[in-house]
């Protein structure tokens, strides 16, 4: 029987090298997804960083600007503004003051929501209140676009906010070009190559980054598994040397009396910093509304959740296959004794397989061969693993990446289109409206298609077309989530 147990020492012995297109197309993927995360902060470590640094230097300033972050989880704008407020004149790593302005963006955009839903409640907010927040929310977008000058997806977020302002003019103008720059970039095709990463040829931040997210994802690996001949195979991994250039480097470096979990954390700071996310959410994972369940739609979910988890390529799919082929639909193995037995008395009139089965198949001592329990442990394993370790020095993880960014940016097409309709509804410009929304339902793969259909229900009543506008709300009715929510796709636990 196929020894999965060699295979698994000569697959998994080290990592492969991670290729430069791997961690490019990786990290526009993870730039297109915005402000999600699946590896959280460590506070514990975060805030022995501030005290350690008292909050100077490249270490002590990416650990404030983290901590900032972590105050908008529970809803404390305030808190994290003055994080930010107190750290930013110091900041001289371009990444990192990006971050604390995307930060200081979410916070006020945090506070102006809690403040228009206290409108509601006497004496909680005041107009003047409200209107003062917005005008310091639209300075901070400002900021935001000042900082990302040539990014497509920032100025989406800043066109969208002028519509929220009543700037419709504004707002279509950005969303037409905003419509372009997304096309070119669908159209234009990456351009993937098999050279290794190294620090001259790739961010040595995102390098060294996904170098370490990786060897976590091996870590989760091991901790899910119960087979023991596995966790074997996998330990030699978890001392996998392939990052550690990178952290002595950083190390030096950040300086001080560091530990290596506390550089490690700064690492994966600087990683998300150097990712340069948008900061907003374009891909919600809950709204008031189902997904859109067209096969299309489904599968473009599908693999944008795979940038949360990472895809099976690599080596990996080969040990699936060899694994699966090599374990036998009915086993029928016996002692070595046994099997000569019958091979020696076996008739000649029935093949060789057919002697073995009916002389052993029925036996009380029937078992799997030596690696029986290894190959359980694998298939196990196999099945449930979102990604190789080894994945990115595979030139097919790039092509997987690239796939989902061509997704990504196809989504984002469409949500550009339907907040066009939109701003031509605004202006009344209704059958203008129609037509560009029309295409994006007919594709029958946008995600959130209730927008869409809203959007043209909309319009259609507008224009006195109310048979038509009935149809879209019938629709729109069905795709009405009830009060016992269940979550639109399930959010990837572990981050790749």
């Amino acid at each position: 029987m196929f020894r999965v147990s060699s295979f698994f020492k000569a697959a998994f012995v080290s990592f492969k090298p991670a290729l430069a297109s791997s961690i490019s197309e990786e990290a526009k993927t993870r730039r297109a997804i915005g402000i999600r995360t699946n590896r959280p902060v460590n506070v514990q470590i975060v805030n022995s960083i501030v005290e350690k640094t008292n909050g100077e230097g490249l270490a002590g300033i990416a650990a404030t600007i983290a901590r900032a972050g972590l105050y908008l989880n529970p809803r404390n704008p305030t808190s994290a503004m003055e994080e930010i407020h107190n750290v930013l004149p110091k900041i001289q790593d371009e990444p990192l003051k990006q971050m604390a302005i995307g930060i200081v963006l979410r916070a006020w955009n945090d506070l102006l929501d809690d403040k228009e839903a206290a409108l509601s409640v006497s004496g909680a907010a005041t107009e003047a209140e409200v209107s003062e927040i917005r005008t310091k929310t639209l300075e901070s977008y400002n900021a935001f676009k000042t900082a990302f000058p040539d990014c497509w997806l920032v100025r989406l977020a800043c066109a969208e906010f002028n519509m929220y302002l009543g700037k419709n003019e504004d707002a279509y103008n950005e969303f037409i070009q905003i419509e372009k720059d997304i096309k070119k970039a669908i159209d234009t095709p990456s351009k993937l190559v098999n050279e290794v990463a190294t620090d001259k040829n790739t961010n040595p931040f995102l390098l060294l980054g996904h170098q370490l997210l990786r060897n976590s994802t091996l870590q989760n690996l091991k901790s899910k598994t119960e087979g023991k001949s596995i966790q074997e195979e996998i330990s030699g991994l978890s001392r996998d040397s392939s990052n550690v250039p990178g952290l002595d480097a950083l190390k030096k470096e950040l300086g001080g009396n560091l530990s290596d979990e506390e550089v490690i954390e700064i690492a994966f700071i600087l990683y998300n910093a150097n990712l340069r996310h948008h900061f907003h959410d374009f891909f919600p994972l809950r709204s008031e509304y189902e997904d859109w369940d067209s096969a299309k739609a489904q599968r473009a979910k599908k693999l944008i959740l795979n940038a949360y988890q990472g895809v099976c390529t690599g080596d990996l799919d080969e040990v699936l296959d060899k694994v699966r082929s090599s374990a036998p639909k009915e086993t029928f193995y016996a002692p070595l004794h046994k099997l000569q037995e019958v091979l020696k008395t076996s008739q000649r009139d029935k093949s060789v397989v057919k002697s073995i089965r009916a002389a052993l198949a029925d036996g009380s001592d029937v078992h799997l061969s030596k690696d029986g329990e290894t190959c359980r442990d694998a298939i196990n394993i196999i099945n449930s693993v979102g990604m190789s370790p080894e994945a990115s020095g595979t030139i097919r993880y790039a092509q997987q990446q690239a796939e989902i960014l061509k997704i990504l940016n196809q989504q984002l097409l469409y949500r550009t289109k339907v907040q066009i309709a939109v701003v031509l509804s605004e202006m009344n410009r209704l059958h203008e409206a129609v037509q560009v929304v029309t295409p994006v339902i007919d594709a029958d793969e946008y995600i959130y298609m209730w927008r869409a259909l809203l959007t043209r229900s909309r319009a259609h009543k507008g224009l006195g077309l109310i048979t038509l506008s009935d149809k879209d709300a019938k629709v729109l009715n069905k795709l009405k989530r009830s009060l016992v929510a269940r979550p639109l796709y399930e959010v990837a636990k572990q981050e790749c």
